[in-house]
């Protein structure tokens, strides 16, 4: 495997142990902005560097504070780097935050680093020797047990061409970041440059970014543009994960922009306040994690509080891990794999951290043994568990899209997944454009759910030609587009669907003798009454008197007369044959010339009660075309 084109390292390590001072000797950059950073000789915030290493590998430096009071800050910088540089001072040794941005680091999963024993200048021999054996016995059993550990001086270049070699053979063996993944960039530091307006900054996490591309900013959902892209001050078109980017973005108000939030490809994230994790306590916790328990969540950038809801014990002892829901108090945003840190409430200290399985819990998921089940079949990590374990919780027709993004997963990783999940039988595709996927027994309950409303109403409404579509897609809970494809799948087992109902294939109104009367006797009555109609109810008395007996008269009339009949509005229906008729007089009256709806009245021998309605009606048909008061004839009669 090639050494990726672009790196970021992190710093770490106790404050005043030459951090800043170190990278600044290597890059020629001094990462200490901040007046007060100048005027009190620490770092407070995050600093940036860029290193170039032969071969055209760019290595970017986060440089983070060492102060326990800017831990949180530490945190947010030690978000996305691919390695870590830990500096410790010759002349001072291990001290506590040494360990624990240690431990920080640990947690945060990473894998490769080296260690630079600063300030070699400040002391002899035998004591820089006594001082590589504790840095050794500090990072036993962690993954910098086998780093280089590089003695340096940031002032006298001591050991400088030795470290940036042991730099360039770590970044060798660093793994290239997942270009083709949705784009995600946790943002440290947002501010507004004069002209340009706001810019944020982060390192991309995956995907790509484009100049000009859409982007949304999460948790809030803003709506962006990217303006232009910066890496290391110079513009690019494009940017990729590993990089550390700068974003100039429009269409968003800068005072909207802050550290914690994430950029994002529109649609492909959601903010949540409840994530499935596996949570770790370290060993040196000072005591158990009780369930419930508040915490301070670090998750990428941000710094929320949260409750640790332990899914299959009452606390968790030092060393341990176990499944967890964490309930933050603020929407957080996170991917499958995420990485976290949590800190005790108070006093405020690292004592664990995890990894983040199921990136949004819905709030009605509460039930522990069900979350277990879930979280379990998650943490496999096969693509295809992991989708079957969300199509299985959809209430219907999903896309492969639909899953990427719930699932964290490239969108041709989930596709693949889908395809072997229909070729076993355990998912379904639904339409013919293989657009729409669901679950077998998801499908299989919709199904029957189907077979029993619809089966149900063919019962209770004899009359009636199928179960109107609309008010099913509402009872299944459906979305219109899964619904359509839904839909297209019933005509496969059973259903037939027009453009409104739904029935059963082979379903027929069979109306009784008397009903059948009753509907001509209905008929009969609008198609003597010309266009002087009765309305509804002295049509049913006269059918009644036609028709004597217990037939349903509203069932009867909108199902079996109804549909020979135009209704123009309340109460007022004309005969079919009586509207052809009408057409057929008007042609004859008034094709090639103007005319108005009073002298349509007067060729139809009706009152304006009628002629009105009917001419709205022959213009929606596109037989009339209205002007103002007047109206010509466009349409066949």
């Amino acid at each position: 495997m090639s050494a990726p084109a672009h790196v970021v390292a992190g710093t770490a390590g106790h404050v005043d142990h030459g951090k800043t001072a170190l990278i600044r000797a290597l890059t020629g950059v001094d990462t200490d902005r901040l007046p007060e950073e100048k005027a009190r000789g620490i770092s407070i915030d995050l600093g940036f560097a860029r290193l170039a290493l032969p071969g055209g590998i760019a290595v970017s430096f986060v440089d983070v504070p060492g102060h326990e009071k800017f831990i949180k800050n530490m945190l947010a910088g030690a978000t996305g780097v691919d390695l870590v540089l830990l500096v410790i001072a010759a002349d001072e040794g291990v001290m506590p935050q040494t360990r624990e941005h240690l431990d920080i680091l640990s947690l945060l999963g990473l894998e490769r680093g080296l260690v630079a024993v600063t300030k070699a200048d400040l002391v002899d021999h035998d004591w820089l020797t006594l001082i590589i054996e504790e840095v050794r016995e500090l990072v036993r059993g962690t993954f910098l047990e086998d780093a280089p550990v590089v003695p340096v001086s940031a002032v006298t270049g001591e050991g400088l061409p030795g470290l940036t070699e042991a730099i360039a053979k770590v970044v060798a063996q660093a793994t290239p970041r997942d270009t083709t993944g949705f784009a995600r960039l946790p943002i440290d530091r947002a501010f507004v440059v004069p002209g340009f307006g706001p810019v944020v900054t982060g390192t991309l996490t995956s995907g790509t970014v484009t100049r000009d591309a859409a982007i949304e900013v999460l948790p809030e959902g803003l709506a962006a543009r990217v303006r232009g892209l910066e890496v290391h001050d110079r513009k690019v078109e494009r940017a990729f994960a590993g990089q550390r980017v700068a974003v100039n973005l429009s269409g968003v108000d800068a005072d909207r922009l802050h550290r914690g939030q994430v950029l994002a490809e529109p649609g492909r994230f959601r903010a949540s306040r409840r994530l499935g994790v596996r949570v770790r306590l370290l060993t040196g916790a000072p005591r158990p994690l009780v369930q419930a328990a508040r915490v301070h969540l670090h998750l990428g950038t941000t710094e929320v509080i949260a409750r640790v809801s332990l899914l299959d014990r009452e606390e968790l002892t030092p060393g341990a891990d176990a499944p967890a829901v964490l309930i933050a108090e603020e929407d957080v945003v996170a991917g499958r794999g995420d990485r976290f840190v949590i800190r005790s409430y108070s006093p405020v200290t690292t004592i664990g951290g995890g990894v983040v399985i199921e990136p949004s819990l819905d709030r009605a998921e509460r039930r522990r043994a069900t979350l277990l089940d879930r979280l379990s079949a998650v943490e496999s990590g096969a693509p295809e568990a992991v989708v079957a374990e969300a199509l299985s919780r959809r209430n219907g027709p999903t896309t492969v899209g639909e899953l990427a993004r719930a699932t964290s997963l490239p969108e041709a990783v989930a596709a693949e997944a889908a395809r072997s999940l229909v070729a076993q039988g355990r998912a379904t595709t639904l339409d013919a454009r293989g657009e729409y996927l669901c679950d077998a027994d998801v499908l299989g309950r919709l199904a029957a759910a189907v077979a029993a409303t619809v089966g149900d109403y063919h019962q209770r409404f004899p009359l009636r030609t199928g179960y109107p579509k609309e008010d099913l897609r509402s009872r299944l809970g459906l979305a219109p587009k899964p619904f359509a494809a839904f839909v297209s799948h019933l005509e496969s087992r059973g259903f037939r669907a027009d453009r409104d109902l739904i029935a059963e294939d082979g379903w027929a109104v069979r109306p009784a003798p008397a009903e059948s009367a009753a509907a001509a006797a209905l008929e009969g009555a609008y198609r003597q009454a010309l266009l002087d109609p009765p309305s509804v109810e002295e049509a049913v008395s006269a059918a009644r008197t036609a028709v004597p007996g217990q037939w349903p008269a509203d069932e009867v009339f909108a199902n079996l007369a109804a549909p020979h009949l135009l209704k123009l509005g309340d109460d007022l229906y004309l005969h079919q044959d009586v509207v052809a008729e009408a057409r057929r007089a008007l042609a004859a009256a008034f094709t090639g010339r103007t005319f108005t709806a009073a002298e349509a009245r007067d060729v139809l021998g009706t009152t304006r009660r009628v002629a009105v309605p009917l001419l709205e009606r022959l213009d929606e048909a596109r037989f009339t075309r209205r002007a103002g008061d007047s109206r010509t004839i466009i349409g066949k009669a």
